[in-house]
């Protein structure tokens, strides 16, 4: 055993993935001004009441209706599941909601993108510059590309576990 792995100091001392997922709540609420920022884009609105469209309907849409110029057109809605999440979470405990869940889909994603870059580099500052990308709005797009990723070299190896056909 190393010398570092007994030391109980060391053991207590938060990791680099730990940092990797503490560090964009941090840059989030003391240098961007917290919930501000994270609702402050205009795009919170229209998940919320598409999401809300959706429960109400139980359907997604196929038509635009929110805008003005393009009412009734052919609309797609990507982001559908999200949208539902993001209006389930409103109605059930508010604005509140969309900022922690936000916020943690942030950091996990920053953490699981540091794991990643970590593993297939060996080196932690490429790691950590690359885990600095993921404090977008799209960051639910990396874990999802993460997710299926794995799915995908689960299924090639044969080890999907029932998940994939």
């Amino acid at each position: 055993m190393s010398n570092s792995t007994n030391n109980p100091v060391l053991r207590i001392l938060p990791s680099m993935t730990d940092f990797a997922f503490l560090m964009p709540l941090i840059f989030i609420f003391q240098g961007m001004h917290g919930a501000k920022t994270l609702l402050g884009d205009g795009d919170t609105g229209w998940h919320v009441r598409t999401g809300e469209w959706i429960l109400s309907h139980g359907r997604v849409p196929d038509k635009d209706l929110f805008s003005f110029t393009r009412t009734g057109q052919t609309w797609f809605a990507w982001e559908w599941l999200w949208d539902v999440v993001f209006a389930w979470l409103h109605q059930h405990w508010g604005m509140a909601a969309l900022v922690v869940v936000s916020a943690l889909v942030i950091s996990l994603t920053s953490a699981l993108v540091f794991r990643l870059a970590f593993r297939k580099s060996g080196n932690p500052l490429i790691a950590i510059s690359w885990r600095g990308r993921t404090c977008s709005p799209c960051c639910l797009r990396w874990c999802s590309i993460r997710f299926w990723s794995a799915c995908g070299k689960a299924a090639t190896r044969g080890c999907c576990g029932g998940f994939l056909p």
